[in-house]
């Protein structure tokens, strides 16, 4: 009888249950506010955190550099040099690093017997914003600035090797 003279009950009544079950609807009409303002919190744009504490891992490319970031640090080449990092590219607050490695000068043409290039200690600095890496190279001992990089994650960067 009632379902004749009121034919919504049959879809308000589901509706509601679904609702109030979702949490959408409070069982007990004082918790209306505390509902709504809970889920409008859960709707807002969530706020940018920390900078990560490494540098992402993978391929960062620019002109004439590669470096290849894991775990442990990072592998480097140039068009006519090769470095290495042996720890992982710790970033402060605001993405700045600064690591100590190597950077290995080469030449083109095959090494002669006992030629080998010298390791130099390295200085790593630089920053990371979004995909885009500065890199600064500087050698320890000479204080001799090798050059300022831009790298971009997932790039593989451009080399011309002098071989």
């Amino acid at each position: 009888m009632i379902l004749r003279r009121n034919p919504t009950i049959l879809f308000a009544a589901p509706l509601f249950l679904a609702m109030t079950m979702a949490g959408i609807l409070p069982l007990h009409g004082c918790h209306a506010e505390n509902t709504l303002i809970r889920d409008a919190d859960e709707m807002a744009e969530p706020t940018p955190g920390p900078a990560p504490d490494t540098a992402a891992r993978g391929r960062w490319g620019g002109q004439g550099v590669q470096m290849e970031v894991t775990p442990a640090g990072a592998q480097l080449e140039w068009d006519c040099a090769h470095g290495s990092i042996e720890k992982p590219l710790a970033l402060d607050e605001n993405g700045h690093f600064d690591v100590p490695g190597v950077f290995v000068r080469e030449s083109p043409g095959p090494l002669r017997v006992g030629g080998q290039p010298p390791a130099l200690r390295a200085s790593y600095s630089g920053s990371i914003a979004r995909e885009t890496m500065t890199l600064r190279v500087t050698l320890v001992e000479s204080d001799e600035s090798i050059g300022t990089f831009s790298l971009t994650h997932g790039d593989p960067g451009r080399l011309r090797k002098c071989r």
